[in-house]
């Protein structure tokens, strides 16, 4: 398998192409976004390059079974083309975001206690931290996403009603990052929020 790498800021210009020399035959072409950034959040499960794409898994670095940092954007892509002697052939390869940032807001419809954010839990639970070459998820254990930032925001005033101030509105947020989110009957990625004082779910809900 060819290994081929751009990190330049060539990247950048819509109209970048990658040339790559190849013996006559037909091929399958792998691409992946974000791997070679200093920040990235993927890594090859095998080192050094393996041999067939059909090894190629990535997986996400964590800690204890629980991710709670901003995950850096990760892209995937395949293609498969035919390569003639003394052939030149141009493709496009499309690529597929695999990261999701999601953000929380909770807001009290009757305004009747000021939120905070230090009085919830909120969580992501999954089993979606490997990918293989096709870009399937492989089992490898529930993994729960924690907020890598969180808050209050004020979002205006209420209004007050006969006799009462008006008051400062407030929502409390929560931001995750998670790798990629697959609809299926088994192990399907959940939202919990919590209240921390009555250990009760505020939300449940599938992704």
């Amino acid at each position: 398998m060819t290994k081929t790498v751009e990190t330049t800021d060539s990247l950048k210009d819509e109209n970048y192409r990658m040339q790559i020399d190849l013996e006559e035959g037909d091929y399958r072409l792998i691409a992946y976004g974000g791997l070679a950034c200093e920040e990235h959040s993927f890594s090859v499960v095998e080192e050094p390059m393996v041999a067939r794409a059909a090894d190629a898994e990535l997986q996400v670095a964590m800690d204890d079974g629980a991710l709670g940092t901003q995950l850096h954007d990760l892209y995937y892509g395949d293609l498969k083309m035919t390569v003639e002697a003394n052939g030149y052939v141009e493709n496009t390869l499309y690529l597929m975001k695999n990261t999701n940032h999601i953000r929380i807001m909770l807001q009290q419809v009757d305004n009747q206690l000021p939120l905070d954010d230090t009085h919830f839990v909120f969580t992501i639970t999954d089993d979606n931290t490997r990918m293989d070459h096709n870009n399937d998820l492989e089992a490898s254990g529930t993994v729960s996403y924690t907020p890598w930032a969180q808050g209050t925001l004020s979002v205006g005033t209420t209004e007050g009603g006969e006799g009462e101030e008006a008051e400062e509105a407030k929502v409390a947020y929560a931001e995750l990052s998670t790798a990629r989110l697959v609809a299926r009957t088994q192990q399907a990625p959940r939202l919990v929020v919590m209240d921390k004082e009555t250990e009760k779910e505020v939300i449940n809900i599938p992704l």
